[in-house]
């Protein structure tokens, strides 16, 4: 196959191009910022077509980014690189395969924890003191949903009164752009998350007893609240 001088800017207009059809707009940030990095390098280095872009080519972006950030960072990058390159593969761009020659930058496991994610020991022992403590409360109840549907920050944030079914019981998470909560992967990213009695019990008892009557700039009532409307930490 004859592949096609390809300069990396329009390689990357391409693909995010592509891309739009199918996630949000943040994805789309996060991805142009990681292709940014590598277009940098390449310039750099005076690489002005895809075609001579090569595995050590983008071993040696992975050293570069390794000097000024944290291998996660790097690994998050690189994965955005991979399926940056095997995009580029299908238009010609770059030899068939190369993709697969791309290794992700490992990372320690101390280093792998996110910081909108809950760890284990630290659910339990707060939930511990809010059953007993501050039972029902807007503290008590987003942690105890953070903690037992697997859930991001940025999930309860999209939570609504109504999004509760307590006959199932059961979260509905679903995507809302027009009203300022987008899900990552749009509407592929809706589900159901089933959750316990006990949990049901919670966040019924919070909405009923502890939760104030307001709604949102789109008069939505969101599920977190205080009396100065949605309250989700940053």
């Amino acid at each position: 196959m004859e592949l096609k001088p390809t300069s990396p800017r329009d390689a990357r207009t391409r693909s995010l191009n592509k891309k739009r059809t199918h996630v949000t707009e943040k994805t789309i940030y996060n991805y142009d910022t990681a292709l940014t990095r590598l277009i940098e390098f390449l310039e750099n280095e005076g690489t002005a077509d895809m075609r001579d872009v090569s595995s050590d080519t983008i071993a040696r972006f992975e050293e570069w980014r390794l000097e000024s950030v944290k291998p996660i960072t790097a690994r998050n990058d690189m994965r955005t690189i991979r399926n940056f390159i095997q995009f580029c593969e299908s238009i010609q761009a770059v030899p068939i395969g190369l993709h697969e020659l791309i290794q992700i930058t490992k990372v320690k496991q101390e280093d792998e924890i996110c910081d909108d994610v809950l760890l284990r020991e630290e659910a339990v022992q707060i939930l511990d003191q809010l059953e007993k403590y501050q039972y029902a409360s807007l503290r008590h109840v987003t942690i105890r949903l953070l903690w037992k549907c697997g859930m991001r920050i940025s999930g309860l944030r999209t939570l609504d009164v109504d999004d509760f079914d307590e006959g199932r019981p059961a979260i509905e998470i679903r995507h809302r752009p027009e009203t300022g909560t987008p899900l990552k992967r749009k509407h592929n990213s809706e589900r159901d998350v089933l959750i316990r009695p006990d949990t049901a019990d919670v966040v019924a008892d919070f909405i009923q007893n502890r939760r104030p009557d307001v709604t949102d700039d789109h008069d939505r009532e969101p599920l977190i609240a205080t009396d100065y409307g949605q309250e989700v930490p940053e």
